[in-house]
């Protein structure tokens, strides 16, 4: 049996339901089975931790119950979390068959979160999806993940935008107003900034939004060109809005120069910001999308059979 244990928040959820009639996995979302008692136990745990301590009172009663019905054979997938609970977790369980799979780039935890690295490969086998983070950190590297909700519905659909982009600010601002400025004049851009910590001046700028909700999401998708994707300054893996992208069979519009080494990298598909030339854009997304690769491997019931073992 293998157990994921996930926080439970709505991509999660999107993600996982293909696993959900599935024999041999078990879901626990964390939020929903009360895992921990308390931001103070947190915090002392985590104290604790620093000082060599193990504790097992900052899990909830559910919680150990659940614990205690993992066996030796069975396995256990941490999904895209690092936290010093974690340490007492696996202490805790009778199977040594841990893994983390970490879904964003270590850069963006904390220093006390990645100084911790070493000492979590002493209890589990640690999975990034990042593969400068995998070289870095000598972790194993597994790409990003699929899921079908990013499959389109099949049906027809007027295209009204050449570029479309959703995401938060992190510091993005500047590189959709460069693409608009070069070619707004000859392609429909359709921006979509949801304002963060980093945004300034937000009342004298354009792109910026409150929400987006998934449904109108995947409307935009399907009524646009092209994708663009833009990573954040030290990120080099695939991120899902390539597979929202490519699945899709939209043209994908990245600041990810790394990409041209992955197998579904097509020049007529990716156009790489930086490396190709802007004024060629809009010859890019007239170009017929060439359909080669077979992106099933990603889809979470076959990407996820690495952690049985």
């Amino acid at each position: 049996m293998l157990y994921i244990i996930t926080e439970g928040y709505e991509l999660d959820k999107k993600i996982f339901e293909p696993l959900l009639k599935k024999n041999d996995i078990s879901i626990i979302f964390s939020t929903e089975q009360a895992t921990f008692k308390s931001n103070l136990f947190r915090r002392l745990t985590k104290l604790l931790n620093l000082i060599g301590i193990s504790c097992f009172f900052n899990f909830s009663k559910h919680f150990k119950v659940i614990l205690k019905k993992i066996d030796r054979n069975d396995s256990i997938l941490i999904w895209g979390t690092l936290s010093p609970l974690l340490i007492q977790l696996a202490k805790y369980v009778k199977t040594k068959k841990l893994n983390i799979w970490i879904w964003n780039p270590l850069f963006t935890f904390s220093e006390y979160t990645r100084s911790m690295i070493q000492i979590y490969k002493k209890y589990y086998k640690l999975w990034t999806f990042d593969e400068n983070d995998a070289q870095k950190y000598k972790i194993n590297y597994k790409p990003q993940v699929f899921y079908k909700q990013l499959l389109l519905p099949n049906e027809k659909t007027e295209i009204k935008y050449d570029l479309y982009f959703v995401g938060q600010d992190k510091n993005r601002y500047s590189i959709l107003e460069y693409i608009e400025t070069e070619v707004g004049k000859e392609l429909v851009c359709n921006f979509n900034l949801i304002k963060d910590k980093t945004s300034t001046n937000i009342e004298s700028k354009k792109f910026y939004v409150n929400f987006v909700s998934f449904d109108e999401n995947i409307r935009n998708i399907s009524q646009s060109k092209a994708l663009v994707d833009i990573l954040q300054t030290g990120q080099y893996g695939i991120t899902l809005r390539t597979y929202e992208a490519l699945v899709n069979k939209k043209k994908l519009v990245t600041n990810n120069t790394q990409i041209k080494k992955y197998p579904f990298y097509a020049k007529e598909n990716i156009f790489i910001l930086g490396e190709d030339e802007i004024s060629t854009l809009k010859t890019f997304i007239k170009m017929p999308f060439n359909d080669f690769y077979d992106f099933s491997i990603y889809m979470i019931e076959n990407w996820i059979t690495d952690f049985f073992q």
